[in-house]
């Protein structure tokens, strides 16, 4: 019962750290899905970043932990 404890924690550790790498190397994506969100939308990058990349972060993460609760 303690190896299959250990086992999930350490697959949520792993996870919750891909995520925050995740969200640490999107950092100077931003600027990209900016310019991308202003030319096709035609507002402002501050507001398009704003909405795109938090709601891609928590995806990856949600399909992550449940292909962990899959897995354990």
């Amino acid at each position: 019962m303690s190896k299959e404890k250990m086992i999930f924690l350490s697959l949520f550790a792993f996870v919750s750290l891909f995520c925050g790498l995740l969200l640490y190397l999107s950092i100077p994506a931003l600027s990209i899905l900016g310019i991308s969100c202003l030319n096709e939308l035609n507002v402002q990058s501050v507001n398009c970043v704003s909405i795109v990349v938090p709601f891609t972060v928590i995806l990856i993460c949600a399909v992550g932990m449940v292909l962990v609760m899959l897995v354990v």
